[in-house]
């Protein structure tokens, strides 16, 4: 009895420091799998309420590896890969991001208004990759199983059976062991390798609490935890939900407790809506932008437009268009009287040089966070807009009534114009810097639209 305990020790040892063959991935491809998977997790379409940030797991590693190796095209089912998910490739690509993004092309073959495959088609390599409840991957690479192809094997924390994901607004749901959102993925961030994990995927990124408290139950995020504090005359439960949902106010918007039987919000200045989610400025000065890939992805017979992703959005995307949304807004502005007039109400054209002077700067440019979406065709929405936080080209101009001030936002129409007389110069360079994606669309909603439109991506 003692030999065999001794022989299932060692066994389990082996299995954790067991040097890997050449089928193993390098450190750099691991980190690309990962990045793949969580960015076309986090671009899910329709959104997913409860989607989880996945780390890498050595032991999933080796299970893939074993798999791999045996140099056949066919799936691990019971034993040690019981309850797992798993992708196999089989062809001449090496490159992991190029198999993940082939297994994802498969989403053309998946009806999510009956979560099936269409009939006589493929999709359980797409569901295998935004199955929302995993966790862990773990994936390994055999070449040259003949001299025509190679194998990879990606296995899953979970099998992607039942369905698929739940439908909401990305981080609605989060459950409580997950409770922090990192821009539309749930995860455990209180954990230091998860916390490390999510730094290595996108260093901008914040870990917000996302626990959707109800009742009036406030979120307690003190020493960097993520819980709901209810009140114990109003509801009790881990979301306070034992009494009737009412979801939490936003934008520093504080309940009114004259009455606990009721929750309403008392929104700060600049924003309104019953959760106070809704910055004023939405309603008079933004415009939708709609970022998306210029051409579609092949992968045999699938075609795809492969998604925008919030992390690159965040890296790359953002801070570019802050630069090139400024610059478009300061050129349209300078163009003419007509144009002056729209940027700066009320003042006369200068007679003098506006080529060095400037309406906006980069920091300036804001979007509305919780409009930013993935649509069904993955391309990426949001709403943006402009303050004026000091126009050296208002300033310029002659005031031509007493009653005249200069603006603290661009206005809509001023900001609509700028952007479509730019939009083919900015989509050139954000082809060019960020994965062939493009500004494809700028849409100006009249004001009595803004509510609706709003409330649609909510």
């Amino acid at each position: 009895m003692q030999f065999q305990l001794f022989v299932k020790l060692l066994a389990a040892i082996l299995v954790q420091s067991w040097p890997l063959s050449e089928a193993t991935f390098s450190d750099a491809e691991k980190k690309k799998i990962l990045d793949t998977h969580n960015q076309l997790r986090q671009s899910a379409s329709p959104s997913a309420a409860a989607m989880n940030f996945i780390t890498w797991k050595k032991k999933l590693e080796h299970l893939a590896l074993k798999a791999a190796e045996k140099c056949k095209y066919e799936h691990s089912y019971g034993g040690e890969y019981a309850g797992l998910g798993e992708n196999i490739y089989k062809g001449k690509k090496t490159d992991p991001e190029l198999i993940i993004f082939g297994w994802f092309s498969e989403k053309n073959n998946y009806k999510h208004d009956t979560r099936t495959c269409t009939a006589g088609r493929m999709c359980g390599h797409y569901t295998a990759v935004v199955f929302d409840i995993v966790v862990e991957v773990g994936c390994a690479i055999k070449k040259y199983c003949t001299p025509d192809y190679h194998l990879v094997f990606c296995e899953y924390s979970h099998g992607s059976g039942g369905a698929l994901y739940k439908y909401g607004p990305p981080c609605s749901a989060c459950p409580s062991t997950r409770p922090f959102c990192i821009d539309g993925l749930c995860a455990n961030t209180a954990d230091p390798q998860v916390k490390a994990a999510v730094k290595e995927f996108d260093s901008t990124a914040s870990s917000t609490c996302r626990l959707a408290c109800k009742n009036c139950g406030k979120q307690d995020t003190s020493a960097s935890q993520c819980k709901c504090k209810c009140d114990v005359t109003v509801a009790l439960g881990p979301l306070c939900e034992s009494c009737y949902e009412d979801p939490a106010c936003l934008n520093n918007g504080v309940e009114d407790t004259s009455d606990l039987s009721v929750c309403k919000c008392n929104c700060k200045s600049g924003f309104t809506g019953s959760r106070c989610e809704i910055p004023v400025a939405v309603h008079d000065n933004s415009v939708k932008i709609v970022l998306a890939a210029a051409n579609q992805f092949k992968f045999i017979s699938n075609l795809v437009f492969l998604p925008v992703a919030r992390s690159l959005f965040n890296l790359k995307l953002w801070p570019l268009l802050q630069d090139e949304f400024a610059a478009a807004i300061n050129a349209f502005c300078r163009k003419d009287a007509t144009s002056y007039a729209a940027c700066c109400p009320g003042k006369t054209f200068p007679s003098s040089s506006l080529a060095s002077v400037s309406h906006v700067t980069k920091t300036d440019i804001k979007f509305v966070d919780s409009t930013v979406a993935n649509s069904f065709d993955n391309s990426l929405s949001l709403l943006v807009y402009s303050l004026v936080s000091s126009s050296d080209l208002c300033k310029a101009g002659t005031c031509g009534s007493s009653s005249c001030t200069d603006p603290t936002e661009v206005a809509q129409t001023a900001l609509s114009s700028a952007l479509k007389s730019s939009k083919e110069d900015i989509s050139k360079k954000t082809k060019a810097c960020c994965g062939d994606v493009i500004l494809r669309d700028i849409i100006w909603y009249r004001r009595f639209q803004w509510y609706r439109w709003f409330h649609w991506y909510q």
